[in-house]
């Protein structure tokens, strides 16, 4: 039996505020959460503020009395897709089981997973029930991330998993669903395999991307972007702070045009996520006052952009920054702390 099976803990209406305060009312919603932790249910990242208008969908579907469909969730790179899923799971007090997709899982590794025992003083390989099947048969939130990149034989064998039905796995075994197992997927793409950014996501079939019921993941706002660097880089000047915050817009504009809306008619490839900006906050700290502040700009971002988009990102920086670039550290923070 396992540690999902076991636990039985009490279940109680919580009020949605007390958990989710910046996005409820008091006295608004009522959660049915568990009162015992469960031992499964990640911790997610403090650094973490989801939209609320988000959070709200993902929070009607976790919820709804049936879910017939799988929850997915659809975004750029760095949007906070995974994110989610691992607070949902955090706040709601769930197990969660997560599944990498890529290109070469095939679907006996994807239901089974390969572990090194101990048996008779030796050492042996044996296979156990992947996280899918133990999401599946025991509840919890399954979380397939990165859909998109998988292949054809996987997407054949998963199309009962994502409808909810009895799933016979290669070994013979029918597995039946749990009825609080929840599935979420995130994705770059819903599958048109054309895109040019995620050129390792491949074509989903029209069958398996219908079985899916799609939440497009935007970059924070701006709001939400400033208290996460508030919330972790406080020693940088906060005009230093928001200056990289609208570099980093800027260059998401290069992505996705002046709208943010993907309407852009000569697209950079290299995406300046919110996870990009804020290793760019930790690294300027980490490598030190001496240091050139391009220096953490070259090391998480620069250095990783294409030859062909270099002419337009190094046009981005020059008018946000103007020659600002080539000072270290502490004249840039000495500069902007006086602001």
């Amino acid at each position: 039996m396992s540690a999902a099976q076991k636990l039985k803990p009490a279940v109680s209406g919580v009020d949605a505020s007390d958990i989710f305060p910046d996005a409820f009312e008091v006295n608004e919603v009522s959660l049915p959460i568990p009162g015992q932790r469960n031992p499964l249910a990640p911790t997610s990242n403090i650094f973490y503020f989801p939209e609320n208008a988000l959070l709200r969908r993902c929070l009607a579907w976790a919820y709804a009395p049936v879910r017939r469909r799988p929850l997915g969730l659809v975004g750029e790179t760095g949007t906070g897709k995974s994110e989610m899923a691992f607070y949902l799971a955090d706040k709601l007090n769930m197990a969660l089981h997560l599944v990498k997709i890529h290109g070469d899982l095939n679907p006996a590794e994807f239901e089974c997973e390969k572990q090194l025992v101990e048996e008779n003083g030796q050492v042996v390989t044996r296979e156990v029930m992947g996280a899918a099947v133990l999401a599946y048969r025991d509840g919890g939130i399954l979380l397939l991330d990165e859909l998109d990149k998988a292949n054809e034989s996987l997407q054949a064998c998963m199309h009962l998993l994502l409808e909810g039905k009895p799933w016979p796995l290669e070994s013979g075994v029918v597995i039946y669903p749990h009825p609080e197992c929840r599935i979420i997927c995130t994705a770059n793409t819903t599958g048109s395999g054309d895109s040019l950014r995620y050129t390792s996501s491949n074509r989903l079939d029209q069958a398996l991307r219908s079985r899916i019921g799609w939440l497009r993941v935007n970059y924070p706002s701006q709001e939400t972007e400033h208290k996460i660097l508030n919330a972790q880089f406080a020693q940088l000047p906060l005009a230093l702070r928001q200056k990289m915050q609208l570099t980093a817009i800027d260059l998401r504009k290069a992505v996705l045009g002046p709208e943010m809306d993907g309407n852009c008619d000569n697209p950079i490839g290299a995406v300046f996520s919110t996870r990009v900006l804020v290793d760019w906050c930790f690294y300027t700290l980490a490598f030190g006052l001496k240091a050139p502040i391009r220096d953490a700009y070259d090391f998480v971002f620069g250095e990783s952009v294409d030859d062909m988009d270099k002419e337009i990102v190094d046009a981005v920086i020059q008018r946000r920054w103007d020659k600002e670039m080539a000072l270290t550290t502490k004249e840039v923070v000495d500069r902007y702390a006086k602001k």
